[in-house]
């Protein structure tokens, strides 16, 4: 019977036995350790050079605060993060990945011999050079989260032809590239680094605009310049205003030499050029003309300086200007660069005329003021949707006007627009305020609240306007007209007037 030490001198004995075998020939356990030491090896080098890039990023925030504070740096001392200042290529990816990840992607995914260059590095051919740092790139990502060249530019390139966020994050999941928000701090880093260098600064007076109070203006004359004088063919726009976009309509139709102009409202990017081509050959007309038309009534109907109509909205509005463009061309054509700022009888005559078949009483040719009492008669809703009085559509007119030719002249540095006090507005304590009425919109005396519903009676018997001693008028059943009721006679002056 053996004991616990005969055991033990047994296991002994087995384990010398074992290790004298392994001599020779290398078990799969040792394959194992191995490899994972080298494993390990690597990714603590990467570790350690991801730490070494977080540092240098500390350190840089550290030199511009305290720039900042007052303290002078000298030239060239600024440190920037080191990810964010390499170049798009192989051979700076090259030089971020370390020889020990290198060389052991490379025996992974060729053939190469176990024997190594002068800088540390197997012997592989051009093309598997190129697969290895991909493949090395890709590790660096993963396992260290440190920006190469491969995932920058991957999505620098996404942005550029896709414009789409979305994709970005996207393949920024899948580990392709690097993400949208530090794509955009590549961009700035890369935009700061081009202004470091360019240490002058250079005063242009065409571009002073100084008569231009809006950016919304401002920016279009940015862009004839742009494309005047440095040739430049496509430009974007970042704006979410309607009015903007309008405009970028109504300027890519009349600015000589810009072939695309796009409007980036939030993620999505708006193509001005093919939304003016589109309409154009859809109606048939010229996208010239459709744009000046599209600019005039839409700043008619209301915009940010211009009051709306109510219940009026812009489905309706440019429907009916499609249909009406031939009548509207005085309008569309009015503060045109060279043209003169003074408001022609044709003018008001197309513009009140579209603001009749806004209303869908084409019949009503002459003033606001008889449409609005027809309907006034016939309506059953709100009040609010009667058309302005003609007063109150003069002064809404040269608003609109106003406006117009602002639009018109953006382009402009030193543009020529007309008094603001002469189309329909005042100065309020040093404010231009919207001058909306010179007459009231009814009689100071006309405030009672019911009328009479005489059918048969020719207003006769049981009339609550006779009952009231009031007259007739056209709110009531009778709409005051004399064939209607008995109330009123018609003379010769009436039907003059009518």
């Amino acid at each position: 019977m053996l004991n616990h030490t005969d055991l033990n001198l047994k296991e002994i004995a087995q384990e010398a036995e074992y290790e004298e075998e392994s001599d020779d020939e290398v078990t799969p356990d040792d394959t194992i350790v191995s490899s994972y030491n080298t494993a390990k090896r690597i990714r603590m080098e990467l570790q350690d050079q991801c730490k070494a890039e977080k540092q240098a990023l500390k350190a840089a925030r550290e030199a511009r605060s305290s720039s900042a504070s007052g303290s002078r740096q000298m030239p060239g001392s600024e440190t920037e993060y080191p990810s964010m200042q390499l170049e798009i290529s192989y051979l700076e990816a090259s030089r971020r990945v370390s020889c020990n990840l290198y060389n052991h992607l490379a025996w992974l995914i060729t053939d190469a011999s176990p024997e190594v260059g002068d800088a540390g590095r197997v012997k592989v051919s051009p093309k598997q050079h190129e697969q290895v740092l991909n493949l090395a790139q890709d590790v660096c990502q993963t396992v260290a989260g440190i920006p190469t060249p491969k995932h920058i530019g991957t999505a620098l390139h996404i942005l550029k032809e896709t414009r789409s966020k979305a994709t970005v994050t996207l393949l920024n999941r899948f580990g392709n590239c690097i993400s949208y928000q530090d794509a955009q701090r590549y961009i700035t880093t890369m935009v700061k680094s081009v202004d470091e260098q360019t240490d002058c600064q250079i005063e242009l007076p065409e571009l002073s605009c100084e008569k231009h109070e809006e950016a919304d203006t401002r920016m279009f004359a940015h862009i004839a310049y742009s494309v005047q004088h440095l040739h430049h063919k496509q430009a974007v726009v970042v704006a979410i205003d309607t009015d903007v976009i309008m405009m970028c309509i109504y300027y890519i139709t009349h600015t000589d030499g810009l072939q695309e102009l796009w409007v980036k409202k939030m993620d999505i990017y708006l193509p001005a050029h093919a939304i003016a081509d589109a309409l154009a050959v859809k109606y048939d007309v010229e996208a010239a003309d459709l744009s000046s038309m599209l600019l005039s009534t839409y700043i008619l109907t209301g915009c940010d300086t211009v009051s709306y109509l109510y219940r009026r909205g812009k489905k309706r509005t440019y429907k009916t200007a499609v249909d009406h463009l031939e009548d509207l061309l005085p309008l569309c054509r009015y503060g045109d660069p060279g043209e003169s700022l003074d408001v022609k009888e044709d003018v008001v005559t197309a513009a009140r005329q579209y603001m009749v078949s806004l209303y869908e009483r084409s019949d009503f040719s002459g003033h606001l003021d008889a449409l609005r009492a027809h309907l006034f008669g016939n309506i059953k809703g709100d009040m609010r949707c009667l058309p302005p009085t003609e007063d109150a559509f003069q002064l809404h007119l040269r608003r609109a006007l106003h406006q117009l030719a602002v639009c018109k002249r953006a382009h402009m540095s030193q543009p020529t627009y007309p008094v603001a006090t002469d189309f329909g507005r005042e100065l309020v304590s040093g404010k231009l305020v919207a001058t909306m009425m010179l007459k009231k919109a009814k009689p100071a005396e006309f405030k009672r609240t019911k009328y009479c519903h005489c059918k048969k009676s020719m207003c006769g018997r049981g009339c609550s306007c006779a009952r009231a001693n009031v007259k007739c008028v056209i709110a009531c059943l009778c709409t005051g007209d004399p064939n209607k009721c008995s109330r009123i006679e018609l003379t010769l002056e009436d039907s003059d007037s009518e």
